[in-house]
C-alpha cells in the first residue's frame, strides 16, 4: 500500500497540472465600464484615440525603481552589461530611474558617469533620473499631501509597487516596460519582439506612423499557484470592489488559461492611467495613490493585531492593473498572452550554486530575460563572474560553436504556453532535482503516517 501511495504521488508530482487562467469579467461588470449617456463622472473607462507611434524609438520605456545601495548599484551594473551586448537600446525612448528624492543626486552619477565610464557603447542621455514623489505626491516631501516616515510604517516594497503604477503619469510612450535591478538579458531582442504585431486596423489601439501595423504587448503567463497566489487577486478585487469568482479549487469559475506573471512586465500606459482615474472617481478621493497607500496601512495594522500568521498584502500593483484592464474591456487592445519574457531565473542560494550561467541561461531556448532574485543578497561580482565565464567561453570558441548567444530565443504566443513552459521546465536538471526531494519528503512523510497508524491499531 505504501509503494502504491508513493507511485501516485510521484506521478501526480512529475506530471503537468494542465492549464493556468485567464480572468475574464461577467458580462454585467463590462457593461458597467461603457461609456453611457449622462454618465458625467469619469467612473466608466474609456479607449485612448489611437496612438500613431515610431516602433523604432517611440514604442516603450523602460522603468526602473532603485535605491543607491552597494548590491543594487551592482545589479544594475551587472544589467546593463548584459543589455549593452544583447538588447538594442536604440529601440527604447529612455529608461526612467525612479529613486527616493534624497538619492536623485547619487543615482543621477551613477548613470550619468559611472555607467557611461564603464561601458562607453551606453549614451548618458538614455536615462532620465526622477524621485518617486513626481510619481507619488505622498512620496514628496514638497507636498501638501506628503506622509513622513514617522506618521506611518509603510512597507518600501508596497511605495515600489505604487511607484509602478503611478509613474505611467509621466511616461511619454504607449508602453512601459517594468524591470528591477536583478534582472538581466540572456538573448538578443528589441523593444519590437516584445510585441505582437498585426494590421492597423480602426480598433487597434497603437500603430505605426503608417498606420500598417499595430501593437500589443505579449505578457507572460503563469499558473495559479494554490491560495497563496489566489490571495493577491482577491485582495485587489476587494480594493478595487470589482467581482473575482473563484472555486473551492482557488481558481475562477470562467475559461481556464493563464495569469499575468510579475515583473519584468510591459504595461499599457493609458491603462495605468485610467486605473488611477477609476480609483479617484469610483471612491470619490483626492488622490488615488492615497488610497492605495491607506488601504494598505490599515490591512497591515489589522494583521499585526490580529496576529496573522500568514501576510496577505493588502494589493500587488499587477493584479490591480490586469483585473482593471480586464473589467473594463481595455486588456484585449493593448495585451496578449505571450512567449516567455523571462526564465529559468535563480530564486534561492541553493539554485544559485549549482547555476551554469551557459547551460541554464544564455543556451536556453525561451526568455530574453533572467534573475537572480536580489533577496538572497548575493554579491554582484559573483553572479558577473559566473555571466563573464560563460561569454569568455563564447569569445574563444568558433561561432558555429557558440551561435546560442547570437539567436533569438523560441517564443510561442499560443494560448497552450502553460504546457510549453512546463514541458521546458520538465528537462531542467533543477526541475528534476526538485521533484526528487519532493518525492523523498513525501516518502518521509508516508512512512511516519503508516508507522503511526500501525501503532494506534
Amino acid at each position: 500500500m505504501l509503494c502504491f501511495k508513493l507511485l501516485i504521488l510521484t506521478a501526480l508530482s512529475v506530471l503537468p497540472t494542465g492549464h493556468c487562467w485567464l480572468y475574464k469579467p461577467a458580462a454585467a461588470w463590462q457593461e458597467w465600464f461603457l461609456p453611457v449617456e449622462g454618465d458625467e463622472d469619469g467612473t466608466a473607462a474609456r479607449p485612448a484615440p489611437q496612438q500613431l507611434v515610431d516602433p523604432e524609438g517611440a514604442l516603450l520605456t523602460i522603468l526602473l525603481p532603485i535605491m543607491p545601495t552597494q548590491l543594487e548599484l551592482g545589479y544594475a551594473l551587472n544589467q546593463l552589461r548584459t543589455f549593452s551586448r544583447l538588447f538594442n537600446l536604440q529601440s527604447i525612448h529612455e529608461v526612467l530611474v525612479v529613486t527616493p528624492p534624497e538619492h536623485v543626486e547619487e543615482i543621477s552619477r551613477f548613470y550619468h558617469h559611472t555607467v557611461p565610464t564603464e561601458l562607453p557603447s551606453i549614451h548618458p542621455g538614455l536615462f532620465r533620473v526622477v524621485h518617486d514623489g513626481q510619481c507619488v505626491p505622498e512620496m514628496d516631501p514638497g507636498s501638501t499631501r506628503y506622509q513622513p516616515p514617522e506618521q506611518r510604517f509603510t512597507r518600501g516594497w508596497v511605495k515600489q509597487q505604487l511607484v509602478k503604477l503611478a509613474c505611467a503619469s509621466i511616461i511619454q510612450t504607449p508602453f512601459y516596460q517594468i524591470l528591477d535591478a536583478d534582472i538581466f538579458a540572456v538573448h538578443p531582442f528589441s523593444a519590437r519582439d516584445l510585441f505582437q504585431e498585426g494590421p492597423c486596423e480602426a480598433s487597434s489601439a497603437v500603430c505605426d506612423t503608417a498606420t500598417a501595423t499595430s501593437f500589443r504587448s505579449k505578457n507572460d503567463c503563469y499558473r495559479m499557484e494554490g491560495e497563496w497566489h489566489a490571495s493577491w487577486w482577491l485582495s485587489s478585487a476587494d480594493v478595487l470592489q470589482l467581482d473575482l469568482p473563484l472555486n473551492e479549487a482557488w481558481v475562477p469559475s470562467s475559461e481556464p488559461t493563464c495569469v499575468p506573471g510579475v515583473t519584468p512586465q510591459t504595461l499599457s500606459t493609458h491603462i495605468a492611467r485610467q486605473l488611477g482615474a477609476f480609483l479617484t472617481t469610483r471612491f470619490r478621493v483626492s488622490s488615488w495613490t492615497g488610497y492605495l497607500l491607506d488601504a494598505s496601512w490599515h490591512k497591515d495594522e489589522r494583521q499585526v493585531r490580529l496576529g496573522a500568521a500568514d501576510y496577505v498584502p493588502a494589493w500587488t500593483e499587477y493584479t490591480l492593473y490586469f483585473l482593471f484592464a480586464y473589467h473594463s474591456g481595455l486588456h484585449d487592445l493593448y495585451h496578449t498572452p505571450g512567449g516567455v519574457l523571462q526564465w529559468n531565473a535563480i530564486w534561492d542560494q541553493e539554485k544559485f550554486e549549482a547555476w551554469d550561467a551557459c547551460a541554464d541561461s544564455f543556451q536556453w531556448d525561451y526568455g530574453y530575460l533572467s534573475l537572480v532574485q536580489s533577496r538572497m543578497q548575493i554579491d554582484p561580482d559573483l553572479i558577473w563572474a559566473k555571466i563573464q565565464a560563460c561569454w569568455d567561453v563564447m569569445d574563444a570558441a568558433p561561432a558555429a560553436d557558440v551561435n546560442w548567444l547570437s539567436k533569438k530565443p523560441s517564443i510561442s504566443i499560443s494560448m497552450q504556453l502553460p504546457a510549453v513552459r512546463m514541458a521546458a521546465q520538465m528537462r531542467s536538471p533543477h526541475y528534476l532535482l526538485h521533484r526528487l526531494r519532493w518525492c523523498i519528503r513525501m516518502l518521509c512523510t508516508l512512512v511516519f503516517l503508516e508507522g503511526s497508524s500501525s501503532r494506534q491499531e
